[in-house]
């Protein structure tokens, strides 16, 4: 899922680089949560920065790396939101 989520996630990243600023909705999951955080209350501006351990798929894994794609470009001063979906299941 490297391809779709990451690689896809820098390519819209560069895009909204290039030129004229261009401001990024980036839809996420409480997948980038560990398993044990996905049913409890977890704020927006969470720090994610150690939950990449717990992390056992390839999805919830590349999902991560492309959220921190995100904010990296946000720190940046890029306008870029993130909208996580709650557990749709």
């Amino acid at each position: 899922l490297k391809g779709v989520n990451v690689v896809g996630t820098e390519n819209v990243l560069r895009f909204a680089c290039q030129g004229k600023t261009k401001p990024v909705h980036f839809i996420s999951s409480d997948a980038v949560f560990p398993l044990e955080d996905r049913f409890r209350v977890v704020a927006e501006d969470a720090d994610l920065s150690g939950a990449a351990g717990g992390l056992s798929d390839g999805f919830a894994q590349s999902r991560w790396v492309a959220e921190s794609l995100v904010r990296h470009v946000q720190a940046r001063g890029i306008p870029a939101s993130i909208y996580r979906l709650g557990h749709l299941g």
